[in-house]
Formats: C-alpha cells, sequence, structure tokens
C-alpha cells in the first residue's frame, strides 16, 4: 500500500512539474520595432483629401504591434461648408492616438497586417492664407485598417492599406462626424526590425 502510494505521489508531483503555465506570450520573445511615413487619400465633407503622418510602433514576436500614430490634413483646399466673415474658408484636421495591430505571417515576402488607431483629434475652420483658427472642435476617432505589406528588404516595408475613418463628437456650424467619416487608403512605408 505505501509502494502504490509512493508512486501516485511521484506521478503527481511529475505531473504538476511538467505543466506549464499558458501564457499569450511562451518561450523565447523576439522584440522589434519601427518608424513610419504615412500618406492617405480619403473624402472629407464630400471632397478628396490627402492626409499625411508618421507612426512609431514596438512589435513582439513578429505579431503584435503596439505604438502611436499621428496624422495631419495636408490638402489646402477642402472648402468649409460655411462662410466665414463673408469669406470661403478651409476645413483642417489632425488626430493621434494609440495603434494595436497584428502582423500575419511577417518572414512571407507578402503578407497581411491589420491595425486600428482609437484617439482624438481637433477639426477646424480657416480663412485661406490665416494662421488663426475661426471655429474648432475635437473629436473621438476609429480607424480600423487591413492592409498587404511587402518586405522590401530586412529593415524596409511597404504596405497598402484600406480602413474606414469613423469620427464622433463634431458640433460645428455645417459640419459633423458624419461629414468626416469616411473611407481611407494609403500607403506606409516603415524602417526598423522586423
Amino acid at each position: 500500500m505505501k509502494k502504490i502510494l509512493t508512486i501516485g505521489i511521484c506521478l503527481f508531483c511529475i505531473q504538476i512539474a511538467a505543466a506549464q503555465e499558458a501564457t499569450l506570450f511562451s518561450g523565447k520573445m523576439t522584440h522589434g520595432g519601427y518608424g513610419a511615413s504615412q500618406l492617405r487619400i480619403s473624402q472629407l465633407n464630400g471632397e478628396t483629401a490627402i492626409l499625411t503622418g508618421w507612426r512609431g510602433a514596438w512589435i513582439a514576436n513578429k505579431t503584435f504591434v503596439l505604438g502611436w500614430s499621428n496624422i495631419e490634413l495636408i490638402s489646402d483646399d477642402n472648402t468649409a461648408p460655411v462662410l466665414l466673415d463673408g469669406q470661403p474658408g478651409t476645413v483642417d484636421m489632425e488626430y493621434r492616438g494609440p495603434l494595436i495591430g497584428l502582423i500575419i505571417g511577417s518572414d512571407r515576402l507578402v503578407h497581411f497586417t491589420v491595425d486600428a488607431v482609437i484617439g482624438w483629434g481637433k477639426v477646424h475652420y480657416r480663412l485661406r492664407n490665416e494662421e488663426w483658427d475661426w471655429e474648432e472642435d475635437n473629436f473621438f476617432v476609429f480607424t480600423p485598417e487591413l492592409g498587404l505589406e511587402f518586405n522590401i528588404i530586412p529593415w524596409m516595408r511597404l504596405v497598402i492599406s484600406g480602413g474606414y475613418r469613423l469620427i464622433t463628437d463634431v458640433e460645428m456650424d455645417g459640419l459633423t462626424g458624419r461629414d468626416l467619416s469616411g473611407f481611407t487608403g494609403g500607403v506606409t512605408l516603415k524602417f526598423g526590425k522586423f
């Protein structure tokens, strides 16, 4: 009886010692990161808009992405929907926020990326050729995207992506979050350790 009890206890201890805790990251973890330049084309209040920006991120295990993104409207011809002091004005916009994402099959020549920015921004009216804001409002932004990423050289990648920019909480004369929301597409050039 003692032998059976001793063998049972030993087997139980071996099973406990062999069991491993399940974690999101296990084994040897790899780290990478990148800085990137972005160029986006979208609609803003029914007109074509060109946006540019940057992003930087940490990459864990060549899969999980956590970083920061900043986007700014650069096209100067987006007309404000109202007259400003009897003159036509322009719409200007910028937004930023945390970036989360996944890289699917990072070592393949061509692979997919999925990411989203959840942040905040500011939109304002401005008279042409003047630096001060006529009217402005802050907003919430959510931009999910799906991308096709190309490994150009070991430290550079090119992403062609598309997604949707959802903007809420805009209450300006003649402009709402729906006017600023819309489909978006663009190119991102990443430089870093992948």
